[in-house]
């Protein structure tokens, strides 16, 4: 891969974002382009940020994960993590990766390969 996938991460607990920003950042061709708490900070923080990939926490404070990635219309380039294995079948039914807490560096590595690899061809 010649480019490094821009990724910002989202989750409202303060163990499971420095987690998810420690794999991230262990990831050879990706980069940690933002975190966030909340619905309304990762808005908020977004806005000027380029965004290539979402890994967010399903339940957060002020919302769902899933707000954030139909507001920034990232549907398909998003990553779901939830340590509520009951929420798996709704998210995997709109087609949307998702990974159970606690989640490992490869298990993610894997989900963010998929995912570029079919998105890199739109992107030229």
């Amino acid at each position: 891969m010649d480019k490094n996938i821009s990724v910002f991460v989202v989750d409202d607990e303060s163990h499971g974002l420095e987690s998810l920003t420690e794999i991230i950042q262990s990831i050879p061709h990706t980069k940690l382009c933002g975190k966030a708490k909340s619905v309304k900070e990762a808005l908020d923080i977004s806005n000027n940020t380029h965004i290539d990939l979402l890994v967010l926490d399903f339940h957060l404070g002020d919302g769902t994960g899933l707000a954030i990635s139909e507001a920034l219309n990232l549907m398909h380039k998003t990553i779901i993590v939830s340590a509520d294995a009951s929420v798996r079948h709704d998210v995997e039914q709109m087609n949307i990766p998702f990974l159970l807490k606690p989640i490992s560096s490869k298990e993610l590595e894997s989900k963010i390969d998929q995912i570029s690899s079919n998105t890199h061809k739109e992107v030229k």
